[in-house]
């Protein structure tokens, strides 16, 4: 399962102009979460990436968090509905606090693992930092 959704973003590393993107319940599990990574490093158009329930856990979570630091166009991330664990969590939350334009992560777990299993992180840029 899953694997026309990695095809598609295999496609959109030379993306320039797709700028919303809604893989929502495409069952792409961690392998997915690489590809969705290996687009991110060099994608130049993406804002919006939608990748709710699709079986991402948390190793595809840090691998996803690698790359958002050298991605300077995504500003909102949405996993909600995976079960990426506190691991996941404190990945991604590392990537948003380096990343320059990403102002918006949500997170919702769907496994129960304690604390941590419903987060929802909104950055607010100072206004030197919004982009132009």
């Amino acid at each position: 399962a899953g694997e026309g959704a990695i095809v598609q973003l295999h496609a959109l590393v030379l993306n320039k102009t797709l700028t919303w993107l809604n893989l929502y319940n495409n069952q792409m599990g961690d392998e997915g979460a690489k590809a969705v990574a290996a687009m991110l490093f060099v994608n130049i158009a993406l804002k919006t990436l939608y990748l709710g329930k699709n079986l991402i856990g948390p190793t595809g979570a840090r691998v996803m968090a690698e790359a958002l630091p050298a991605n300077s166009a995504l500003t909102s991330l949405h996993v909600n509905g995976n079960a990426i664990g506190e691991d996941g969590i404190m990945a991604l939350d590392s990537a948003l606090s380096t990343n320059t334009t990403l102002v918006t992560a949500l997170y919702y777990n769907t496994n129960g693992s304690g604390v941590n299993s419903v987060e929802s992180k909104v950055k607010v840029p100072l206004k030197e930092d919004v982009p132009e």
